[in-house]
């Protein structure tokens, strides 16, 4: 029966190990800004007299912005709110746009994007919330060749006001705003039935292009100002990819020496029990899609010290059963049943402060949050699970016979 359960086990930890050693072989990690290069821009909404800023309208800003920045062609930009329920700020990172002028991007942004149809008179007839789709069109007529246009089509609504405004308004003027910026003050010709036209002026293909994504995102409803904005760029993050890397590698050695010298054999059990908690931590963050960051892998690092600090409490549980004269069996399982208790505890205490961190957390704090949980969670099933089958298996050798490979 014993024989058993350590064959499912056993296949339970290679289909783990399997699953996250594959992630890392096939899979690339998602890096973060400060390591891929990029624009990094910190957004605050605020209140105004006509508008006061509630966490739904935060959100709902955020999602215009998300919108905007999707239509310009920037689809792996990240938008989204920092901090906890009652933060006022929203963080955009663009990875890879570290040579792009991020002023463009502000401007994107910051506008707020009121498509207005107006009469000469002053008289809004329509305005964005009408729009069923715009698009940037080239000009065909032979005059002007290759001139940007915004193509628009009108919904049920605005179609029918905008006929009974043209059919109204035969040869006087129907301006178009943005912003309160006149893009077009055509005369009307004649009755548009159809809901489709197009808004000429002097643009270039990139101002088109700008126009679209402005109006497809729709207009903001909360005012926002940039508190910051800048550029990180590429060669910082290779050199922080590399010194991160040492550092990982070099306090990995660091606690396999610690542990095989002061735990002897068992140390040597906790080194594999940590080499496998290295694969499959790694494996779920990039199953997960993480962000690799470089507070997010601190928080790995940091983890590697979590994963042998159980052990630590495990072995010194089992060293002192052993001395009090009990047998080698009775003293692994008394050793884990006793260190249980501490060892959840401790975890239990980390894993709220990495809760605490990620809700409350600031952009890329928030990734040191999650990698911390997660290793929390990776590492208590390390301590539980990995290390104690690896023992359960060595207490069935030969070699567990010698009292000097427990290390005292």
């Amino acid at each position: 029966m014993k024989l058993k359960s350590f064959i499912w086990r056993l296949i339970f930890l290679a289909l783990i190990v399997g699953v996250a050693g594959w992630a890392i072989k096939t899979k690339t990690p998602t890096l973060g800004l400060d390591l891929k290069g990029g624009v990094h821009i910190v957004l605050e909404c605020v209140d105004t007299e006509q508008v006061k800023v509630t966490p739904e309208l935060v959100e709902s800003t955020r999602a215009v912005i998300e919108k905007r920045i999707n239509a310009s062609g920037l689809s792996e930009a990240i938008v989204q709110k920092e901090g906890g329920l009652n933060s006022r700020r929203i963080i955009i990172d663009i990875p890879g746009q570290q040579t792009q002028d991020p002023s463009k991007i502000e401007d994107l942004i910051g506008k707020t994007a009121l498509l207005q149809f107006k009469l000469e008179d002053g008289t809004v007839i329509l305005t964005g919330a009408n729009l069923k789709d715009v698009r940037v069109q080239l000009n065909t007529d032979p005059n002007t060749p290759g001139q940007a246009l915004i193509a628009f089509e009108l919904d049920q609504e605005g179609t029918e006001k905008f006929a009974q405004a043209t059919k109204e308004n035969i040869d006087k003027q129907i301006a178009s705003y943005l912003d309160e910026e006149l893009l077009m003050n055509p005369t009307v010709k004649s009755e548009i039935t159809d809901g489709k036209g197009v808004i000429e002026g002097d643009f270039t293909v990139d101002q088109a292009s700008e126009y679209v994504a402005l109006l497809k995102g729709g207009s903001l409803p909360l005012k926002v100002n940039i508190l910051s904005s800048e550029i990180i760029g590429p060669s910082l993050g290779e050199d922080m990819i590399s010194m991160s890397t040492k550092a990982a590698i070099i306090a990995f050695i660091l606690i396999v020496l610690y542990m095989i010298l002061y735990y002897r054999f068992m140390g040597f059990l906790a080194s594999i029990a940590l080499t496998i908690f290295v694969i499959v931590d790694l494996g779920l963050l990039i199953l997960l899609n993480a962000t690799f960051s470089l507070p997010a892998i601190g928080g790995f690092v940091l983890t590697l010290g979590m994963a042998v600090d159980a052990n630590v409490i495990i072995f010194e549980r089992i060293k002192e059963e052993i001395r009090s004269g009990k047998t080698l069996k009775t003293s692994i399982s008394l050793g884990f049943t006793r260190a249980f208790r501490t060892v959840l505890d401790s975890n239990i205490t980390a894993l709220s402060g990495a809760i605490a961190i990620i809700y409350f957390g600031l952009g890329l704090i928030k990734g040191f949050g999650i990698t911390l949980a997660l290793g929390i969670f990776v590492s208590f099933f390390s301590a539980i699970f990995i290390t104690r089958l690896l023992i359960d298996i060595f207490a069935l050798t030969p070699i567990a016979k010698n009292a000097k490979i427990f290390g005292y």
